[in-house]
């Protein structure tokens, strides 16, 4: 089954985590904390051509927490506590995001594989 969704950079990541969020670890975020998440996955993918160890540094500079919580629309205060919140979870490792939740909007599709433990 193939399923269209419409979209644009900026939402992308939003979007995919949303159809995610259902799945472990993102099941255990809240809705804002998928919202950081979000603009997170979005800078590392906005800075994918610099430095790895460069990159971080950028991701979490205080211009781009700025650029974050004012779209988001919440507190430099709640901004720290919902990133303190993900590496908690262990979604963000450092000044990482796990690769294991590296949507890409140049490759935007996900491949579900399902496996069925029970006969019922």
């Amino acid at each position: 089954m193939i399923i269209t969704i419409p979209t644009s950079k900026t939402k992308f990541f939003r979007q995919g985590l949303q159809i995610l969020k259902d799945i472990p670890p993102l099941n255990n975020l809240s809705n804002r904390e998928l919202d950081v998440l979000a603009h997170l996955l979005y800078y590392n993918n906005f800075y994918k051509s610099v430095d790895e160890s460069v990159r971080g540094k950028l991701i979490f500079d205080y211009e781009t927490r700025v650029v974050i919580r004012d779209s988001i629309g919440i507190t430099e205060a709640v901004l720290n506590n919902l990133i303190s919140s993900l590496k908690r979870k262990g979604i963000i490792k450092g000044k990482k995001v796990i690769p294991k939740i590296d949507l890409d909007p140049d490759k935007p599709e996900v491949t579900f594989k399902f496996k069925i433990e029970d006969a019922t």
